[in-house]
């Protein structure tokens, strides 16, 4: 059994989580590490870190023209 897809996808997973960590603990630290909101810190880093895949998936069939 070839498991080399899937354990590309874990890594993908864990790389992901590690990135809506980060930007989650930057959210902390913005607000002056105020304790309580960390599951709002969360979800805004996933949301902000999904709108920003989303924006490079979309960049990849479309060119931009010069004005």
């Amino acid at each position: 059994m070839n498991l080399s897809h899937t354990n590309g996808l874990l890594g993908d997973a864990e790389d992901l989580r590690r990135q809506i960590a980060q930007r989650a603990y930057e959210l902390y630290e913005q607000r002056g590490r105020q304790d309580g909101f960390a599951v709002q810190d969360w979800l805004q880093a996933e949301q902000e870190l999904a709108h920003l895949a989303e924006g490079l998936s979309t960049d990849k069939f479309f060119v931009k023209r010069a004005s």
